[in-house]
């Protein structure tokens, strides 16, 4: 469910690849200046592509003190549980891990390791760079790239800034979900952190829940019917409940990889 700016994607990429040309090519002091100017010109030209911005804090959805019995489907090895006098599991065959409700459809679209998987050519120079990447909390990650903007070139005052900006926002064009161009915002629900994409009047939302313990992600594609409201969705959010599934339980196998450029 992603819709990641693929022309920002592809001159990111060129960036990466010309940075590390130059700086193997060119002095440090001049390669940096070369890499930020060139990556400032190309930023520019793509200027008119929208940058979103993630909404400031973090909207807290305060969990339900009791939600009765729940209907639950077990996807990629976890437990997703609503409310059974709100939703149902849908009957067809082909649509495992689908709550239909009265305002709200809800489909657990995968569990994912977002973590950036860099392909020989395409991975950051910088040593601190690629340990930024291959050791921090995925989840911080994923925040400061969603937080990344054309303007953290500018403000970069060294080589590895700059670099790390650059693979930022690199990231962030491959993973922004739709619906961010309406809102876009860090929620913190049930002790886990998370991004929302959308509000109620889009035709998807999509919530990106942290599952800390596998380090991978669980999304949440929201399909709201005309009368829902902002509120019906962070109820529903509310009500999500995320657990491992019972060992040796069958589950639906959809765990997808990272992307990798």
């Amino acid at each position: 469910m992603k819709s990641g700016t693929w022309r920002v994607k592809a001159v990111l990429v060129a960036l990466g690849v010309a940075a590390v040309a130059a700086a193997a090519a060119l002095g440090p002091r001049l390669a940096f200046s070369y890499s930020k100017q060139r990556a400032m010109n190309e930023l520019g030209a793509a200027a008119g592509v929208a940058c979103p911005r993630l909404a400031p804090g973090v909207r807290r959805i305060a969990r339900p003190a009791d939600q009765g019995e729940t209907v639950t489907a077990d996807v990629a090895g976890w437990a997703f549980s609503l409310p059974k006098d709100e939703f149902e599991l849908s009957p067809e065959p082909g649509e495992p891990g689908v709550f239909v409700g009265r305002r709200l459809t809800v489909k657990i679209d995968g569990v994912r390791d977002k973590r950036p998987a860099f392909k020989a050519g395409f991975r950051p120079s910088n040593s601190q760079v690629r340990q930024y990447f291959r050791e921090a909390d995925p989840h911080e990650i994923l925040a400061a790239a969603f937080g990344s903007t054309p303007a953290d070139i500018e403000r970069a005052q060294t080589p590895e800034q700059l670099q790390k900006s650059l693979y930022l926002l690199l990231l962030r064009s491959a993973l922004q979900t739709h619906g961010a161009q309406r809102l876009w915002q860090r929620i913190e629900v049930r002790n886990r952190r998370g991004f929302l994409s959308g509000d109620a009047t889009s035709k998807i939302l999509v919530a990106t829940i942290y599952l800390p313990q596998i380090k991978e992600f669980a999304e949440i594609v929201i399909l709201p019917e005309p009368e829902a409201t902002m509120d019906d969705i962070y109820a529903c959010l509310a009500w999500l409940d995320i657990q491992p599934a019972p060992a040796g339980k069958p589950t639906w196998p959809c765990h997808l990889q990272a992307p990798s450029w």
